[in-house]
């Protein structure tokens, strides 16, 4: 995070699962507040370009795309300090332990 960022109060984000809940209840939020959502790990490369084409405002870099299996490249590249975890639910335990053993917080989408 930049110091800019830290200062204001903006935040890095990265997400897993590109839902609808996740965008409705978290992503745009987001971007609204001017924090920067970093990262998106999906299984659906076309769902994640969609929104890189239609969503992000103008000004604002589309976020790096991560496979499901590209967690530690996704935390390690756009170094997040949040990781928000709004993939289908069954899928939630591996991301929920690992973001912590990371050092990172979680916010499981499940609880929106």
């Amino acid at each position: 995070m930049t110091a800019f960022a830290e200062a204001s109060g903006m935040k890095r984000y990265v997400m897993c699962g590109l839902s609808s809940r996740g965008l409705t209840s978290f992503v745009l939020p987001l971007i609204e507040r001017g924090d920067t959502l970093a990262g998106v790990m999906d299984p659906d490369r076309a769902r994640v370009a969609a929104f890189d084409h239609s969503v992000p405002p103008g000004g604002h870099e589309p976020p790096a795309w991560y496979a499901p299996d590209d967690f530690d490249r996704m935390v390690d590249d756009p170094a997040p300090g949040i990781v928000i975890v709004a993939s289908p639910d069954h899928t939630h335990v591996g991301t929920v332990v690992a973001a912590p053993a990371r050092d990172l917080d979680d916010i499981p989408g499940l609880l929106s």
